[in-house]
């Protein structure tokens, strides 16, 4: 996590999602992670966390698990492309190309 799991920025919030999940062939409960702890509990009083929601830097998994991501916390969220315009747009660059000639170095006469 940014925080580096020091439970301050909460961008590593998960939802643990309970149940018989046949296609994974497992049962998934809040029995299978980490009570919050010290770090957890701050975070929740100074900033507040939605219930049913942990900090993934401050939780341990001990058994099958099944989580989501909550959207409203995916910091690089995917980006939908947009079709392309044929607009022409003119380059004007700061790098001009210049010719210059200097002498031939010669270490008698230094610059």
């Amino acid at each position: 996590s940014v925080c580096g799991g020091r439970a301050t920025c909460g961008r590593c919030q998960i939802e643990v999602q309970e149940g018989n999940f046949a296609k994974h062939k497992i049962t998934s409960s809040n029995d299978h992670i980490t009570p919050k702890g010290a770090k957890e509990e701050r975070y929740e009083r100074v900033r507040g966390l939605p219930e049913r929601r942990r900090l993934s830097c401050s939780a341990q998994i001990l058994g099958d698990l099944v989580i989501d991501v909550p959207q409203d916390t995916v910091i690089n969220a995917q980006t939908i492309r947009k079709d392309a315009d044929t607009r022409v747009i003119a380059r004007d660059s700061a790098i001009r190309m210049c010719y210059v000639e200097i002498e031939e170095p010669d270490m008698h006469k230094p610059l």
